[in-house]
Formats: structure tokens, sequence, C-alpha cells
């Protein structure tokens, strides 16, 4: 299946939700708003002599989801995310100027900001405990670019990049119309979202998320 065909087919998925939630697929669905701790690795070649530390920088995250199929202890989260990614970094190229040809004691940094139309698809086993249910989740996630700085507004910059996500978090019982929830997941990139002959990079996030159910 191509990137194009899955998010049509998780964007039908969603949209569809509403119109079929009395139904016994739908368990609940929501919002999920947070923070997103983002990091890059910058890999230089050897020949480049270049090195590079990054670190981590904060962006948004917001999305709306639809989880599928209640079972007792298993269900399947269908999300469509906006995220930022990105992340400070500091190389060991000196600095140049006329006045100052051997460098000017500072080094190169780079600060980078990346979007992305992010869409998890995650399996999610959980364990009612009194008013709490405390749950895992695991599954894949495609990255669809949207924007960027610096490097990445280039053509050299990977559109559709695939990952994965693992989890967890945990559910409150509310007598309220929405139920409250909150989540900590990690999301690595298993491919490259920036290539050149001599650096390639990779994305990766730590994310926060409170959960407004219905």
């Amino acid at each position: 299946m191509t990137m194009n065909r899955t998010l049509c087919y998780v964007l039908s998925l969603l949209t569809g939700s509403v119109s079929i939630s009395e139904s016994q697929l739908i368990r609940t669905y929501g919002l999920k708003i947070g923070v997103a701790s983002t990091n890059q690795t910058w890999d230089w070649t050897t020949q480049s002599g270049i090195v590079a530390n990054s670190t981590a920088q904060q962006g948004f995250d917001a999305g709306v989801y639809a989880e599928w199929l209640d079972m007792p202890l298993l269900s399947i989260s269908t999300e469509i995310h906006y995220i930022q990614k990105g992340s400070d970094v500091k190389t060991n190229i000196v600095v140049t100027t006329e006045d100052h040809p051997d460098g000017t004691g500072q080094f190169y940094r780079y600060s980078t900001r990346v979007s992305y139309l992010s869409i998890p698809v995650l399996a999610k086993l959980r364990l009612t405990w009194g008013s709490l249910t405390p749950f895992l989740l695991l599954g894949p996630r495609f990255d669809f670019y949207l924007s960027g700085n610096g490097p990445f507004s280039s053509r050299e910059t990977n559109k559709d990049t695939f990952g994965g996500t693992i989890g967890g978090g945990v559910e409150i019982v509310s007598i309220l119309p929405l139920r409250i929830g909150a989540e900590c997941r990690y999301s690595p990139t298993f491919q490259n979202s920036y290539s050149v002959q001599s650096l390639t990079t990779k994305n990766s996030s730590m994310e926060f998320l409170l959960v407004l159910s219905y």
C-alpha cells in the first residue's frame, strides 16, 4: 500500500467515525493535545570531518483520534496529528570572517523546525482498575512533510517517512460528558528525514498529551 493510499484510508476511517459511533465498532473518539520534545540525529560522513551535537526542542502536538473494536482488553486507535519536530545543533565548523580568517572562536549552530501531518495506527492494551484504566500503545506511524526551515526546506527533504510509536497512559472515569486521560509516547523515525551526500538526519520525539474523549 502506498503512502497516499494509506493516508486516504486512515482519513476515511476517522471522518466516518461520528456517523457510525453508535455501532459496536467505535469505543471512543476525541482530541489529543500537548507538547513534543523532539530531537534529530545529524550523521556526517567520516570524510567530511564534521561533528554535530544536537539538543532537543519543544514543539506543539495536536490531533484527533478514533478508537476501534471495543473488546475487553484490546482496541485500535487511528489518529491524525499536527506535530512540530526539530533540534538545536552545534557543529565543529569554525566561524570565519575577513578579519578572522582562522576563526572567531565560535562554531556554526543550526536551529531547525519541521512540521508534519503524523498518522499513527496503534494497538491499545488496557486494564480497568477501579476508576482508572492504565494502558499501553504500540504501532506504526506515517509522517507527511508540511513545511520546514533551513536544510529541511530543500528538495533533499524526505517528504514521507515511516516510523513507530510506543507509549502508555491512563484514562480517568468521569461523571462529566468528557473523559480525561494522559499519554506519554516515544516516536522514532526509521527513515532518513533529510539526506545529501555528506549528511543524513532522522527525527525522534517524546510526546506528552492530554486526552479528551467522548
